[in-house]
């Protein structure tokens, strides 16, 4: 084994070891709080020693959301794969989304307030423009999925693909953020009783409602 590929290994443990730890700060002391001394105290390492893998508190959150956005990319290229029907893959996206929301919440509520943050962020590293990557990825896959609903003839033809994929992904998205809160209030429960899970799914109806073919 060559002594470089040792260090390099040596390297990326180290990094990984940094990254749990901030992972583990920033989730529970809360992103405006959250420092570089905690995340070293966490780490038991020098500040000086997070700075040789990470520029900044920035790039540590860049580094965070980006771990997320591959969890939820995984979640719903496997649920996707499992469907053929183009409505039903719209369906399995949505369902997806919130499993991702209920099991990952804290990287859900990074998604939330990650406009909040300026991710001055070093370009070379790779998380850097994964997290943006990969958010354009997921959709370019409702898109494409939306072209198939049109070739196939189950959807309006009239819509852009391009649109209408940031409009769902916007329409979704809002939708799990104010429920999640909403569903533990109980004023809200006595205007409309409803699961996360019921007004989600709803939701996801309502919009193939509006964007699929109805034949005369």
């Amino acid at each position: 084994m060559a002594i470089s590929d040792r260090k390099q290994r040596e390297k990326e443990k180290r990094r990984q070891e940094i990254f749990l730890a901030a992972e583990k700060v920033f989730f529970s002391r809360g992103m405006h709080l959250a420092t570089i001394d905690d995340v070293a105290a966490e780490a038991e390492l020098s500040k000086g020693t997070i700075y040789l893998y990470f520029k900044n508190r920035e790039e540590i959150i860049a580094a965070i959301f980006s771990h997320g956005m591959s969890l939820l990319q995984e979640l719903m290229v496997t649920s996707v794969l499992s469907c053929k029907d183009p409505l039903e893959k719209l369906r399995v996206l949505g369902k997806a989304y919130l499993q991702f929301a209920s099991s990952w919440p804290n990287h859900f509520a990074l998604m939330l307030e990650k406009e909040l943050h300026n991710l001055e962020v070093d370009q070379s590293k790779p998380e850097a423009t994964a997290c943006f990557e990969a958010g354009l990825q997921l959709l370019t896959m409702l898109k494409m999925i939306l072209i198939e609903g049109m070739q196939e003839q189950v959807l309006r033809t009239d819509i852009d693909p391009a649109k209408c994929a940031l409009m769902i992904w916007g329409q979704i998205h809002g939708v799990i953020a104010i429920a999640s809160n909403e569903v533990k209030c109980s004023n809200f429960q006595q205007f409309c009783a409803f699961t996360l899970e019921s007004i989600v799914t709803e939701s996801i109806d309502i919009i193939i409602n509006g964007i699929r073919k109805h034949t005369e």
